[in-house]
């Protein structure tokens, strides 16, 4: 794959986005939720996170987001320590909650809107970003609609917007496809995979299916910190 166009858009010292070296999680005195895990993902590259309930995919995508730093090992995001200001400015987390950080009596669109004001985007960018992303996914109807009477198809395609509202380097989408129909499915895995051509993208799920339709290379957490790495078309 061709990772010139993201790299352009970065100008971070030409670091890879994601280099993970010996990491893990956990207390002192306690076993790691994860050790020794090593695995560095280029700029423009997708990784797959693959693991069932349990296997810490939550905190390792945490961690990539920059929420939260590994107790053991290094983990540096485009070159800097992962849980630096200007990494957490850089990265978009979506959690497998869908209302996390939504005003539940505004519509879709007001909190969209909401969120990039704080980012610096104007209400009209917000809008138009909002509007292709939605009625791509057939979830036009989100917009002006309240959080609190959205369906959780809505809820999800929301949430997945908001991650890109900000056009952020790295987007980290825990069980993206959680709530969409079959149709609305494809339609996201679309848009990701359209974008995975200016983004870095990291995408966990239980499901090996979703985890690798849009990798570069995958993480097996299953496998006990095997790292499985490969090109997929």
């Amino acid at each position: 794959m061709n990772h010139s166009a993201a790299r352009g858009r970065y100008n971070l010292n030409m670091a890879p986005a994601i280099q993970a070296h010996l990491i893990g999680f956990g207390s002192t005195g306690e076993r790691p939720a994860y050790c020794n895990l090593s695995f560095t993902v280029p700029i423009g590259g997708a990784l797959g996170i693959y693991g069932e309930s349990g296997t810490g995919k939550t905190l390792l995508q945490r961690a990539l987001a920059g929420e939260v730093a590994p107790t053991h090992g290094h983990l540096k995001i485009f070159g800097f320590d992962s849980t630096t200001s200007v990494v957490r400015a850089r990265c978009a987390f979506v959690p497998s909650s869908h209302v996390t950080g939504f005003s539940s009596r505004l519509t879709g669109l007001e909190n969209l809107i909401y969120h990039g004001s704080r980012a610096g985007v104007t209400a009209r960018q917000v809008t138009e970003i909002a509007e292709r992303w939605l009625f791509e996914l057939g979830m036009g109807e989100a917009l002006r609609t309240p959080v609190e009477l959205c369906s959780t198809g809505m809820l999800r395609a929301l949430a997945v917007t908001r991650a890109f509202v900000a056009d952020p380097h790295l987007v980290v989408l825990d069980e993206p496809f959680s709530g969409l129909s079959e149709r609305a499915s494809a339609r996201l895995e679309a848009l990701l995979l359209a974008r995975r051509r200016s983004q870095t993208l990291v995408v966990g799920s239980a499901s090996k299916f979703h985890a690798c339709r849009l990798a570069t290379q995958v993480l097996d957490l299953n496998r006990r910190l095997t790292v499985v790495e490969h090109a997929l078309p």
